[in-house]
């Protein structure tokens, strides 16, 4: 009853003033106008409504007035259409305060984040991001591939995110096509995921554990070759030695040679006291002959003795060959192995990288329309972004790039 009346005492209103129009007032002053233009009103034909004029009513509450249109429209014997409305300028207010609002594009901010990090973060085997990093309290400064992605999305959701914490949870996420990739979406290299293995493939659940067992297996090539280098370093002076010997032997040959024609003097002390009588009676012509045989006898001994000592050092000489042939071999020897030795332990770096997973984020496409990532490597030194086509599985990050 009370809306009722309520009603009725509106349309009573109404009614009045289009009384007050008909009598002569025609017009409206400008501030009537102007108030008019902000007047909402109730429908007059929906006053005979019963069922609607309890709604209409509720209105009530709001600012009434009739406009120029309304009353004089009734004062010409038209019926008006009044409406009734409430003030909604602050619902108004805020809707248009958040249509201004730009939301930000969670896959850019993504992407922006990581690319902040390039060449500021080093490669650190096991290293993962602290609650006080994640929170932009400290920036981090070792973190390894998948400890660079659970910072980088962490940081996003201002949360740390476990799942993203290996590249086996990362394996885990929902796979998708190349052709679907969106900035912010992740990459893995092989796709299983990993563990932390060792030289010999054993696995282990800490990087720690592992690292110390790849450690000793590297100090071990290490070992091998170094003492293999010292080998043949001492072999290679050991050679210079003999070379050395060689040289001085022959230089010795070559005086001796010289030594076998010299002339030699047969001086009188020489000959035997007991032939003095006899050598008086010898004529000088005989003497002569003496002496010159004398000398003829004494070479023969000087170049026996002189053949003897070039024979020996010409057997020193080969010897000395011998043995710079034989450290040669033993040098080659030791070429071989080092050579075997850097094979193996390449190829023993080279299968640890393989067998544990790489995990980067994809950035979009350059003006050239190569794919880019953002990843941290131990190869790169640290956070690169780069055009790579080493990762082939690929993972919506959906679930982590709310808005």
């Amino acid at each position: 009853m009370k809306r009722k009346f309520m009603t009725c005492g509106l349309i009573g209103g109404v009614c009045l003033l289009a009384g007050v129009a008909a009598a002569g007032s025609g017009t409206l002053n400008k501030s009537d106008n102007k108030r008019n233009e902000t007047v909402s009103v109730v429908s007059y034909k929906n006053m005979e409504d019963k069922g609607k004029s309890d709604k209409s009513a509720n209105a009530t509450t709001g600012a009434v007035s009739t406009t120029t249109e309304a009353i004089t429209s009734y004062a010409s014997g038209r019926k008006p259409e009044v409406s009734l409305r409430m003030n909604k300028g602050n619902s108004q207010k805020k809707n248009k305060a958040a249509d201004k609002k730009v939301k930000k594009n969670p896959r850019k901010e993504i992407v922006k984040i990581a690319k902040k990090y390039k060449g500021k973060i080093t490669y650190l085997w096991g290293g993962k991001p602290t609650d006080v990093q994640i929170k932009g309290k400290e920036q981090p400064k070792k973190l390894d591939c998948s400890g660079f992605i659970q910072f980088v999305y962490s940081k996003y959701n201002k949360k740390r995110i476990e799942s993203l914490g290996s590249t086996i949870s990362i394996s885990g996420l929902p796979k998708i096509k190349k052709n679907e990739l969106q900035p912010g979406d992740i990459g893995l290299r092989n796709g299983t995921g990993s563990l932390y293995f060792d030289a010999d493939g054993k696995s282990y659940s800490e990087p720690g554990m592992a690292q110390d067992a790849n450690e000793s297996k590297e100090k071990s090539f290490d070992k091998k070759i170094k003492a293999r280098k010292t080998k043949k370093t001492q072999l290679k002076d050991r050679i210079e030695e003999k070379k050395d010997k060689i040289s001085e032997y022959k230089d010795k040959i070559t005086a001796l040679n010289g030594k076998k024609d010299e002339v030699i003097d047969i001086s009188e002390s020489e000959i035997s006291s007991d032939n003095d009588e006899q050598q008086e009676e010898i004529s000088e012509e005989e003497k002569e002959q003496q002496d010159q045989q004398q000398r003829i006898e004494q070479q023969k001994k000087n170049n026996e003795k002189i053949n003897a000592l070039i024979k020996s050092y010409n057997e020193k000489i080969k010897k000395c060959q011998a043995d710079i042939n034989g450290y040669s071999e033993r040098i080659n020897k030791y070429d071989k192995q080092l050579k075997k030795l850097k094979k193996q332990r390449k190829k023993y770096k080279k299968d640890i990288e393989e067998s544990i997973d790489h995990v980067g984020i994809y950035c979009g496409k350059n003006k050239k329309g190569e794919a880019t990532w953002c990843h941290c490597s131990s190869s790169k030194g640290g956070v690169v972004y780069e055009v790579t086509d080493i990762f082939t599985h690929y993972y919506s990050a959906n679930d982590y790039l709310s808005e």
